[in-house]
């Protein structure tokens, strides 16, 4: 059972990572399309799709709950111990 608390974590946090990542790449692709310009016009562009925030928040929340399902499984193996 700890198991899936750890899958659920791993699956929350690539989601929850989505929007740095969108961030990175087009900031990174923006300095890559505007290297070869003059100075003063080339142009470091971050981009933010609400779609991706969207995705990070419901990262986070899928990575809480696998974080207390972890926990949860750690608790109820340690009982299982003691009775």
């Amino acid at each position: 059972m700890p198991e899936t608390g750890r899958r659920l974590f791993r699956i929350g946090l690539a989601f929850a990572l989505v929007l740095p990542a969108q961030l990175a790449a087009s900031g990174v692709t923006s300095l890559l399309l505007t290297w070869r310009n003059p100075a003063g016009s080339r142009a470091l562009t971050l981009s933010a799709d609400p779609a991706h925030a969207m995705l990070a928040v419901a990262g986070l929340l899928i990575l809480t709950v696998g974080w207390v399902m972890a926990e949860a499984a750690l608790i109820a193996e340690d009982n299982a111990q003691i009775v």
